[in-house]
């Protein structure tokens, strides 16, 4: 009789733990007003909890949840396919950042080439692959361009067609008879035209949630000390939870302990989760630094696996935390924390970990723009000169680097 008490308290210790367990890594697949959400529906079942709402929940303004995919998520899943080298996927992320809600470019791409400091052509090229991505008409930068890209998808656009779209804007102002004027076609050449028209979608973002990291709320705030980064949890989006102190009257039921066990338990994973998200909150601030200064130019190597390293956690906690939460920047919005990180280059690249290929390859750009095109720089001159700036890296890896980026030897480029 006592081996099987013993046996079940085990087995009850062992279901507890397992139970706890799951309740904690829940919790770090949870933004800040998810996780509001979640206590909020646990503080109605027990009367231990009090649960005190975040400021955007009582205000109403909280999105806890989307009907379905984000156009951000969307088109970022299909950004390594389409952009698989580094300063290609740099361009795509930062057109991306440029896309409206409705699916539109909302930057002139001369200024986002300037932003980048690379070219013009480079840029159009990049978003040339992105506006291939269905629906088609995203990162349009008209609607004329918007309904050219799905025509082109299943037709030839013939001229009339293509000087109607280029006319579109005097539509709105002056009518059927303003746009054929200012097309030069006739009345029954633009009928046809305008009815093709109505087969095609003018909001092409129309069926995406709107839930992006730039709608959220974020978990974090990042903000500039002096030379470093800081960071806080952002007491709009944070839910406090506390345990009621019951005082007087009869000792509860045995129920009722448990409810007030089970209610503890919750704010001890929930002060976890905080502490965990805070931390690696200081990780980044500290490690991507450059990142938060300067934007995606500045951002290091930084892999899932070496934040858990330092940490002191588990690569699966860190992966939750990333994919879950998002921070404020100064200079770039709120953004995701998993965009702080990046994959770990491979060890034939032979880059240093204090350098990003990402950054690396920018900065091999920058040198051969500013060089002499009458005495353009060789391999083994770029990696002199990345070296005298502390990067320590080979001719091999430079070389391999410039001709990623799509820039031609020394020879073609003095040709």
């Amino acid at each position: 009789m006592e081996l099987t008490q013993k046996v079940t308290q085990r087995l009850d210790t062992r279901l507890k733990l397992t139970q706890d367990l799951h309740r904690a890594i829940g919790f770090l697949e949870l933004s800040n007003l998810e996780l509001a959400q979640t206590l909020r529906e646990a503080a109605s079942d027990n009367p231990w909890l009090r649960v005190r709402l975040p400021p955007a929940m009582e205000d109403g303004a909280a999105d806890i949840a989307a009907p379905g995919p984000s156009l951000h998520a969307h088109v970022l899943a299909q950004i390594d396919r389409l952009a698989p080298l580094p300063t290609d996927r740099r361009i795509a992320l930062a057109l991306l950042d440029a896309m409206g809600a409705n699916g539109f470019l909302e930057m002139p791409v001369e200024k986002i080439a300037a932003t980048l400091r690379l070219p013009t052509a480079r840029v159009e090229t990049v978003l040339a692959c992105l506006q291939t991505i269905e629906p088609r008409g995203l990162f349009a930068r008209s609607l004329g361009e918007c309904l050219s890209l799905q025509l082109a998808e299943v037709e030839e656009i013939s001229p009339q067609m293509r000087r109607m779209l280029d006319a579109l804007p005097v539509l709105a102002e002056r009518g059927h008879a303003g746009l054929a004027e200012a097309a030069g076609l006739s009345a029954d050449e633009l009928a046809p035209l305008l009815a093709r028209l109505r087969d095609l979608n003018p909001r092409p973002a129309a069926g995406f949630s709107v839930d992006t990291a730039r709608t959220r709320i974020p978990d974090l705030i990042f903000e500039k000390e002096g030379d470093s980064w800081s960071v806080r949890l952002n007491p709009e989006s944070l839910p406090r939870i506390e345990v009621n102190d019951f005082k007087g009257g009869a000792s509860p039921a045995v129920s009722f302990s448990r409810e007030r066990s089970a209610a503890m338990q919750l704010v001890r994973a929930i002060q976890k989760r905080n502490e965990n998200l805070l931390a690696l909150g200081s990780l980044l601030a500290r490690e991507q630094a450059q990142f938060l200064s300067d934007g995606p130019v500045g951002q290091r190597v930084l892999t899932r696996r070496d934040a858990a390293r330092q940490l002191g956690l588990h690569e699966s906690t860190v992966g939750r935390l990333a994919s879950s939460s998002s921070a404020a920047t100064p200079a770039m919005g709120v953004l995701e924390l998993r965009r702080f990180f990046s994959r770990a280059p491979s060890k034939q690249t032979e880059i240093s970990s204090q350098q990003g290929s990402l950054a690396l390859t920018t900065r091999i750009e920058q040198m051969i723009s500013e060089e002499d095109p009458a005495s353009p720089l060789n391999d083994g001159q770029l990696t002199d000169a990345l070296r005298a700036e502390g990067i320590r890296v080979s001719r091999r890896v430079v070389a391999k680097l410039r001709a990623g980026a799509g820039i031609p030897n020394r020879t073609v480029r003095r040709a």
